[in-house]
């Protein structure tokens, strides 16, 4: 199943030990300005390689605007009926509050 998530509440949801944060960009945009916690992962890459989620049982996922996101979303949650997975709605350009950069960005 998956939801949009208001970014407002993605540290209340995020902080559960059974909840994994991923950006889905690419390195450079995610480098650039990301949530803290949220680790990087391509949205090819996890899509590829979803052994990563199966620890947990909610999956946060962001993007620039929410787009992809909600592709990435829906195509998991097919493959994954036992996880709830949250679209970050308006992705990063919609979170209010400070944004953390790679070194070197």
């Amino acid at each position: 199943m998956w939801d949009f998530l208001p970014s407002r509440d993605i540290y209340v949801l995020g902080s559960t030990k059974d909840t994994v944060m991923i950006d889905i960009r690419k390195k450079e945009e995610y480098c650039k300005g990301h949530i803290a916690g949220m680790i990087n992962i391509y949205e090819e890459e996890l899509i590829g390689n979803t052994d990563i989620l199966v620890p947990f049982k909610n999956v946060i996922l962001c993007c620039n605007r929410g787009n992809r996101g909600l592709i990435v979303a829906k195509k998991l949650s097919s493959l994954f009926r036992n996880k709830h997975f949250f679209n970050v709605y308006g992705g990063i350009h919609h979170f209010i509050g400070e944004k953390e950069r790679c070194n070197g960005y």
